[in-house]
């Protein structure tokens, strides 16, 4: 049974190699390549999905999607560095739950989620 839940991601870039090298090194997600222009991301646990290779990324075509991750203000720290735009810096959004939102490469926006604020 399949009870209407998100079964894949897909993001768009410019440069498979280089969105790959950068997701595995903020999420230490694989990839796998199905083709030319189509790899596919597997996530440790829950939804995977893919990119696909265009020649320019439009602004909104891609979703806006949350990874649970264990530090917000680390991840957001880690994608600067890793070349990512800060879109919106940590935010708390309850007593025990932060989100922060970054540009990816190609201007795809990446939502980070964590429910370790310590209050």
């Amino acid at each position: 049974m399949h009870n209407n839940t998100i079964c894949h991601v897909e993001w768009h870039t410019t440069d498979l190699e280089r969105a790959s090298k950068f997701y595995a090194q903020l999420f230490g997600w694989t990839f796998s390549p199905h083709g030319d222009t189509y790899w596919m991301f597997h996530t440790p646990e829950g939804v995977g999905g893919a990119f696909a290779k265009t020649e320019k990324v439009e602004a909104g075509a891609s979703p806006t999607v949350y990874i649970w991750v264990a530090n917000v203000a680390d991840h957001l720290q880690k994608a600067a560095a890793l070349g990512a735009q800060i879109h919106q810096p940590l935010h708390p959004i309850s007593d025990t739950e932060n989100i922060g939102i970054f540009k990816d490469h190609d201007g795809n926006l990446v939502g980070l989620y964590d429910n370790s604020n310590p209050s």
